[in-house]
């Protein structure tokens, strides 16, 4: 059964043109006393008209299509057929207060404002797609399950959109652009089961805009250009970040606490890598960095790092840190100037480390053969680049994973392109699986089924 007006909405579209047209008319009538007054009273029925019809709309069920069954409404979708701009306000949500779901998609301007949705107990899930701007103001959100943004162009939050927003539990943004996040954006949000980043664009990151509490917490595909000074604090079970591009961050910029696991694979970090970590155990897979020190190790109690490029690095304090079996097939820029490893690792059996790790070069140069080879050279030009080892035998080994210069050059990351996908398609794959997010989709795939059987 669907709760919605569509003969008081198209007669008031009518009406304002016809008020409009017939107020130039009653101009051009004066002459004709008859015809004049005609004209306005036509001209007054549908300014009245107009104004009641106004008054009617206060409702969200008359823009949007409100399913019901047994005299209360479940499901709410609006396709902004109506009007392309959605302006949401409590007042709106009157009388839908059993609403289990609401899907808002096609529009082109959103604006959610302050407790818009706070009398609406048993939300569950909140999705908006395919939407040109979408605005969440501050304390848009008190009592909601799981908010899912899908597709939208210039995604904008006011600060403290989610702070204390604790009936939250799954927050999903894929394929959308958000110019900044302002401080506190996602502040004090505790017990997510889920909060995800995947294929989107963020310019700024301001000062304490995310600090969240989450089983899992994930960033895929994504592109970061500055992260402030505090800007990204989380506290999880578990946290992935996999195919995605930081640009420069600010000292202590990010701060990641795991109880479990944190993994970080094939990703690009400019400058300075500051992510501070604090987890059991940590992984480090075909990343790419600019500049990597071993104070990041220092707060991980047991790290592994293969395949990954880092052309700068105090690598006498890198390799100490591990055993070769936890760091290996991992490229470094070398050069003189980096010291006499040898010296380093001599407790390590047979230099393995030194041997199972490479020079950035076009061939295949061990750590170990550039430090035996150029002691001499250095001592004598104090320059030598590892690509004058490249002979005939020195081919780059099958056994070294990570990407050469040359094929890191034009190797670029999945693009963050803004690429329709369906609200309720699977989600990505990644590394770490949960239960809960498995029914989370199910039980969203049942309510649009249902919905759906109920509109027709």
């Amino acid at each position: 059964m669907k709760t919605t007006f569509p003969f008081c909405l198209n007669i008031n579209i009518i009406c304002k043109y016809v008020a409009f047209a017939l107020s130039i008319r009653i101009q051009s009538a004066d002459t004709n006393k008859t015809i004049s007054k005609m004209y306005r009273t036509v001209y007054f029925f549908c300014l009245f008209f107009t104004l009641l019809c106004g008054g009617v709309f206060a409702n969200i069920c008359d823009v949007c299509d409100c399913q019901s069954a047994g005299g209360r409404v479940f499901s709410i979708t609006c396709d902004c057929i109506a009007t392309q701009d959605l302006h949401l306000t409590s007042s709106m949500m009157m009388k839908v207060e059993s609403t289990n779901m609401v899907i808002i998609r096609n529009c082109q301007t959103v604006s959610i404002e302050r407790n818009s949705f706070a009398q609406l107990d048993k939300l569950d899930t909140l999705g908006i797609q395919n939407c040109l701007r979408v605005y969440l103001a501050t304390g848009a959100f008190s009592k909601i399950n799981s908010l899912l943004i899908n597709n939208v162009q210039n995604l904008s939050f006011g600060e403290m959109s989610f702070m204390g927003a604790r009936g939250i539990k799954n927050i999903i943004i894929n394929s959308s652009n958000i110019t900044e996040m302002p401080h506190f954006s996602f502040y004090d949000v505790q017990g997510l089961d889920r909060f995800t980043l995947f294929n989107v664009n963020i310019d700024t990151i301001r000062t304490n805009a995310i600090n969240i509490s989450a089983n899992t917490v994930g960033i895929e595909s994504a592109e970061i250009h500055n992260i402030e000074t505090d800007g990204i604090a989380v506290d999880a079970t578990k946290v992935y970040i996999q195919d995605s591009e930081f640009g420069q961050q600010n000292y202590r910029s990010v701060k990641v606490k795991t109880k479990y696991q944190t993994r970080l694979l094939n990703n690009k970090f400019s400058g300075l890598f500051r992510i501070e970590i604090t987890s059991p155990f940590v992984e480090f897979s075909k990343n790419r960095f600019e500049s990597l020190h071993s104070s990041t190790f220092s707060t991980i109690t047991l790290s592994r790092m293969m395949s990954n490029t880092i052309t700068n690095g105090d690598l006498q304090n890198i390799f100490p840190l591990f055993s070769h079996k936890d760091f290996h097939s991992n490229q470094f820029y070398c050069s003189c100037q980096q010291g006499n490893l040898l010296n380093v690792t001599k407790n390590s059996p047979n230099y393995e480390i030194l041997k199972e790790n490479f020079c950035i070069s076009n061939c295949s140069v061990s750590v170990f053969e550039y430090e035996v080879e150029s002691a001499a050279k250095c001592m004598k030009d104090r320059v030598l680049e590892a690509n004058s080892f490249c002979t005939e035998d020195r081919w780059l080994s099958k056994n070294v994973s990570s990407t050469t210069p040359r094929e890191d050059k034009n190797r670029v990351l999945p693009p963050t392109l803004l690429q329709p996908r369906f609200l309720l398609d699977e989600s990505p794959e990644v590394p770490v699986h949960s239960g809960s997010e498995k029914n989370i989709l199910n039980s969203l795939a049942i309510m649009v089924g249902l919905s759906l059987m109920l509109r027709f």
